[in-house]
């Protein structure tokens, strides 16, 4: 209505409010969101006559968004004509790729999928989706490029899956992990998503060979880690579709290890939170839960020393035992096997929960700053319901830190701590 706001610290002074012309700034992509917030950068835009031309001659029709352009997606080479879509590109190659290689020495998500996502739209917009997602937590203009690029990944996607290529099914699987990702920021990771959990059961329908390295491989662990970290959260059980006998596996790269103890924690979890009825036979519940405790013994028994903390001198600020690793799958084995230890404790009768499980958890998280790391582990840090202060101020900087939402695990242990 054109009327401005009484400003209340100049009433109060009885002083003339004087508002200057607010100038626009536009903010773009900048690989420290701290510095979005406090320096944003300004864009002079030519006039809208002169936009327009520049993007019809980009072959893309733009919707402006808060000073945002939102191009509607036509292919990646063409989108990425336009600077924020390029930037989200950049933002996902620096910063969040990290997360899925994070068992992969090859580092396969960041050096080669933002290679073949250039001539596969379905893969490119999975990731510009997700990164405009991330992006959306420290800046609410990139929902809309968030929302519409996911759209038009899941269009792709189903009708991909119609018509379903078998030499795309890796890049299928690495679309449905990142979109499980974008799901997980948003927040949306505890309801059904049947399209996504369709299309990762459609491109691992082939039995993949999990002993092997590649993209393929790299995909279906990515996947099988966000199901635990959803499954810890939502104390269900985890869609396991692999296999893998880990007292067959021959040398491996030492990476592998972290793999093996992820498939091991899923088994784990879905002997815990899979239980029947109190009818089931407790010989075969007593046989699984042994059997479980000894692949646990038998993975930590063949673990390289590399594995082990090369210093546990206490971090300034950690109110848990410190423990510091060389990689970052090193921190995420050590998290997976304390989490699968204490799963099997709470689940007998004849065993006590061992604190140190816990403290040793946190404590990891906190010691080691591997942003990869941290993210994987906030499905195990949701499950444990000690250590409140501690725990909430971890999983609070964690969350500032990689972006990453907590709000549904802090209120899931509010009600346990005062229930």
């Amino acid at each position: 209505d054109g009327v401005l706001p009484t400003c209340r610290r100049c009433a109060q002074r009885q002083e003339q409010c004087d508002r200057p012309e607010a100038k626009s700034k536009f903010v773009l992509y900048t690989p420290n969101s701290s510095l979005s917030r406090s320096h944003p950068p300004e864009i002079h835009h030519s006039n809208p006559v002169e936009r327009h031309s520049h993007s019809a001659a980009q072959g893309t029709s733009n919707v402006e968004h808060n000073n945002l352009q939102v191009p509607d997606p036509i292919n990646p080479r063409t989108d990425l004509g336009n600077q924020v879509v390029a930037g989200l590109l950049h933002h996902y190659i620096e910063h969040l790729a990290a997360w899925y290689d994070l068992c992969e020495r090859d580092r396969p998500f960041e050096l080669l999928v933002p290679i073949r996502a250039l001539d596969l739209p379905v893969l490119f917009n999975a990731i510009i989706a997700f990164s405009a997602q991330h992006m959306t937590l420290s800046d609410s203009r990139y929902e809309v490029i968030s929302t519409i690029y996911h759209s038009a990944c899941i269009h792709g996607l189903l009708s991909g899956l119609s018509d379903f290529d078998p030499g795309l099914q890796e890049d299928y699987l690495v679309a449905a992990c990142l979109l499980r990702s974008f799901e997980i920021l948003k927040a949306d990771s505890r309801q059904e998503q049947r399209h996504l959990l369709g299309a990762y059961r459609f491109s691992s329908t082939e039995e993949i060979d999990m002993i092997s390295a590649g993209l393929l491989q790299a995909g279906a662990w990515n996947y099988l880690r966000e199901e635990i970290t959803v499954a810890l959260e939502c104390r269900r059980p985890v869609r396991l579709t692999i296999n893998l006998d880990i007292r067959t596996v021959g040398p491996q790269p030492e990476s592998m290890h972290a793999n093996t103890i992820t498939y091991i924690l899923a088994r784990v979890i879905n002997y815990c939170f899979n239980r029947g009825s109190t009818n089931q036979q407790e010989d075969s519940n007593h046989d699984e839960w042994t059997s479980l405790k000894g692949d646990l013994t038998y993975w930590k028994e063949g673990l390289p020393t590399s594995y082990e903390p090369y210093s546990r001198a206490s971090k300034e600020g950690n109110v848990f035992p410190s423990a510091w690793y060389l990689r970052p799958w090193h921190i995420a084995a050590a998290e997976y096997y304390l989490t699968a230890q204490t799963l099997l404790l709470l689940h007998n009768s004849d065993t006590v929960l061992d604190v140190k499980n816990v403290e040793g958890l946190c404590g990891i998280a906190y010691t080691n700053e591997s942003k990869a790391a941290r993210v994987n582990a906030f499905g195990p840090m949701a499950f444990y319901p000690k250590q409140r202060e501690g725990l909430k101020q971890l999983l609070l900087t964690s969350s500032l830190e990689v972006g990453w939402p907590v709000h549904r695990i802090l209120e899931d242990l509010e009600t346990f701590w005062h229930r």
